[in-house]
């Protein structure tokens, strides 16, 4: 049975990395994005509307209002929104109740992954592992990888140094890849 073992340590800048990924490849994110839009846009119909009514103005001043509203409202709202999710992912997984930081070790096999955190501190130390059907997805940011469950709303940090390509081979045969490089 082929499988690949990976000792590795996490640290803040690898959290970020997590974090910025997660915004651009999750499909909740993706989903909070859509809504993001969806409410910025219905905010702006309401709000032009009333300074219409107030200036007496008619319809064409109304549609010059609402289109403005429409190209700077939703770009304003997913800067805002992108800054909010890296922020509190990153301020999140960075706790030391429920924290990613530290020591790891993964093992990918023909089964699925396996992950340990703090492998060596039976106190501290946090197992989880899926099968190949419960993972949706996969993405790469140089020696990062970043595997996707969604039903529970994890993500796999696998941090390589020298097995990079025979990671992304092997993730590649089992899943599909979004984003990154």
């Amino acid at each position: 049975m082929r499988k690949i073992e990976l000792s590795y340590t996490l640290n803040h800048g690898d959290i970020q990395k997590l974090a910025e990924n997660y915004y651009e490849n999750s499909t909740r994110a993706k989903r909070a994005k859509k809504w993001t839009v969806i409410g910025a846009l219905v905010l702006t119909l309401i709000l032009s509307y009333f300074p219409t009514l107030v200036m007496g103005r008619g319809l064409d001043f109304y549609l010059i209002l609402v289109f403005i509203g429409f190209i700077i409202t939703p770009i304003l709202s997913l800067q805002q929104q992108k800054k909010d999710l890296i922020k509190s992912t990153n301020r999140r997984l960075t706790k030391e109740n429920i924290g990613l930081l530290g020591e790891h070790h993964t093992t990918i096999s023909e089964d699925g992954i396996h992950a340990t955190l703090f492998p060596h501190d039976p106190k501290k130390e946090k197992n989880s592992s899926n099968n190949w059907e419960e993972i949706d997805y996969y993405s790469q940011e140089g020696n990062h990888f970043f595997v996707y469950v969604d039903n529970i709303n994890f993500v796999y940090v696998i941090k390589t140094e020298d097995k990079t390509e025979e990671v992304d081979q092997f993730l590649s045969e089992n899943l599909e890849k979004r984003g990154g490089n």
